[in-house]
């Protein structure tokens, strides 16, 4: 298993400052620290972590997600359980000098796609569903301008690979990060219902992950209590990072063949897509969480970074 960064060199500055805030949330809770630290150990499942910090089930998903979204960790399920891995060993904070020539400076550029905000569904089955935060919503899916697209929370579909719009970027990118919450697609749920869950970026593949199961059996975390308890209830969190070494998905290698150079972010209109291949070996469908539903408070995360020289 590789990971995609053993180190991070982060600059204060104006473009760090979330991310720093975030670091120092995170790192702000000694429970926190020693659940990192247990982490970095190898002791990783939520039911091991509640009984190495003494502290309940919930109070470890509680604590991850702070952890997660400061980017120290990242969380992985299988089947019915949760897992959390170290994102990188090493972080150092460099303060930035007026006089300091020739500086790196990484430019970022982050925005999220709503999971309804989808331009076209190839393969599509007759099974199409989407939620808002209040009700099952009634959309008629070959309507790409039915306004309640806008609406939705949660999007799912037996088959189907359903395309969102990418802005396009002039200047040269040295990654792009894009993070998703999904799961597969049967009726009701089953943790065991595999799906091949492919991405793609102006029709070059990224890469096929089979997803293990239609995730249930718990409430989601952010679900509105009328969400009836047989459904979906939540997915599994995938970070997907290009960059100049390949594909990494949730901070492994996956596809070395394809690098950041090979996406053409500067042609008009990109897509992104993300679903089933037409052949591949489990056309399991998938379900696609927006903020008000599963475990993750985000629809579908963009990151674009350049660089440029000071």
């Amino acid at each position: 298993m590789e990971s995609y960064e053993n180190s991070r060199n982060l600059i204060l500055s104006d473009d760090n400052k979330r991310r720093l805030q975030n670091i120092g949330l995170a790192l702000s809770n000694e429970k926190r620290i020693d659940m990192l630290s247990a982490i970095h150990d190898g002791i990783n499942s939520v039911t091991t972590l509640a009984k190495k910090l003494n502290i309940p089930n919930s109070n470890v998903i509680f604590h991850a997600k702070i952890l997660e979204e400061a980017g120290l960790i990242y969380s992985e399920h299988l089947s019915s359980s949760l897992k959390f891995h170290p994102t990188l060993n090493e972080i150092n904070l460099v303060f930035f000098r007026n006089d300091l020539q020739n500086t790196v400076i990484v430019n970022k550029l982050d925005y999220e796609i709503p999971v309804g905000a989808y331009t076209k569904i190839e393969y599509l089955l007759d099974s199409f569903h989407a939620f808002s935060e209040r009700e099952e919503l009634n959309i008629n899916v070959k309507n790409l301008y039915d306004f309640d697209k806008s609406k939705a929370q949660l999007i799912s579909t037996r088959r189907g690979l359903i395309s969102y719009p990418l802005r396009n970027e002039e200047a040269e990118l040295e990654s792009i990060v894009i993070s998703f919450e999904a799961c597969s697609e049967t009726s009701a749920y089953d943790n065991e219902y595999k799906s091949d869950i492919s991405v793609f970026i102006n029709d070059l593949e990224l890469l096929t992950y089979r997803c293990p199961g239609d995730f249930g059996g718990r409430h989601g975390l952010l679900n509105p209590d009328w969400y009836i308890s047989f459904y979906t209830q939540f997915g599994e969190l995938n970070t997907i990072h290009v960059n100049e070494r390949g594909v990494y998905r949730n901070g492994v290698l996956v596809n070395a063949k394809v690098t950041i150079k090979d996406l053409d972010l500067k042609r008009p209109n990109p897509v992104l897509k993300i679903g089933n291949k037409r052949d591949c070996t489990y056309p399991g469908g998938i379900n696609l969480f927006g903020p008000k539903f599963g475990d993750y408070p985000q629809g579908i995360k963009i990151t674009y970074q350049t660089k440029k020289n000071h």
